[in-house]
């Protein structure tokens, strides 16, 4: 999901540098994405520029020690784009001046971020800035690890909804499984949402619920990178979700739904409609039955 350009190590060492070698490289995640003035269709809307990093095997322990936004010819500052006190990384949280031990790959996600609607004196438009990583081989190193050049591009919003969700089949019992399929529609006039990914919350009756199988009911199918353009739709399997013996019976609900936003990588987080879908009952008396005979059976051997 993440395009990575590597850029290039630094080309001779300094009198000061290490002499194990030269620092690794790093490559961004996207090179642009979105910030939308109106968010309200969304449950949830991140806007995050990250990197990832591989610290060699025989390289000694490397230190981030700052992380800076460097605006571009005519930024604006009300786009809200800041640095995070602590980042979110494949291998936990990060602070700045920890150690990334060696033979390390890691994957930062939100080296800058911002959430919620962009302000509205915002003019719509893409805008250019740069991530700036200083650290080294100790606390108080300040090389420049990677200068990331990114966008963002500033729109109004983008009118897409999930306008229907499907269980097949509606209805099951202990051993069973359900998939859900959605439909995302696009009733924008202009702009083109682009899906990252899909989530899942839960399939719910209070505080039950269904057990969750898998996100590749088909492998045919997934929503990485699905593009849906104005006025247009597009179907497709979500997930899927089973009972077992200790599921009660009754309607279940989904929180579940759609990741994406203008370019993929974004994360603006569109649910499904909650309205009940999925009814589990308990096994048909034939299959009843049928069990019933099986431990009469059972029993009969034992005590033989």
């Amino acid at each position: 999901m993440r395009k990575l350009i590597v850029l290039a190590a630094p080309l001779a060492l300094s009198f000061a540098a290490p002499l194990f070698g030269a620092y690794p490289g790093l490559a961004p995640n996207q090179s642009i994405l979105s910030g939308l003035k109106d968010t309200s269709n969304f449950s949830s809307s991140t806007t995050q520029y990250g990197f990832s990093l591989s610290n060699g095997a025989l390289d000694p322990a490397l230190y981030i020690n700052s992380i800076d936004l460097v605006p571009g010819v005519g930024y604006d500052a009300n786009i809200g784009l800041s640095a995070p006190g602590v980042f979110d990384t494949n291998i936990g949280s990060y602070s700045l001046g920890s150690p990334i031990a060696p033979g390390t790959g890691l994957f930062l996600y939100n080296a800058v971020s911002r959430s919620g609607n962009v302000d509205s004196s915002v003019s719509n438009g893409i805008y250019d800035f740069s991530v700036q990583v200083k650290g080294g081989y100790d606390t108080s190193a300040t090389d420049v690890l990677g200068d990331l050049a990114y966008q963002i591009r500033i729109a109004n919003g983008v009118q897409v909804t999930i306008t229907s969700i499907t269980a097949t089949p509606g209805t099951i019992s202990a051993g069973q499984s359900t998939v859900l399929g959605v439909t995302v529609t696009n009733n924008d006039s202009t702009e083109t949402w682009v899906n990252t990914t899909w989530f899942v919350g839960a399939v719910s009756q209070g505080a039950n619920t269904l057990n969750f199988d898998s996100f590749f009911p088909n492998p045919a199918w997934d929503w990485f990178n699905k593009s849906v353009a104005p006025g247009d739709s597009l179907t497709g399997d979500h997930s899927s979700f089973s009972a077992d013996a200790l599921t009660p019976v009754g309607a279940y609900s989904p929180n579940v739904g759609l990741v994406g936003g203008l370019y993929n990588g974004d994360n603006f987080y569109l649910n499904a409609p909650g309205d009940p879908l999925v009814t589990v009952t308990v096994p048909e008396p034939t299959i009843l039955g049928f069990a019933a005979i099986s431990a009469c059976l059972l029993l009969r051997r034992r005590r033989a």
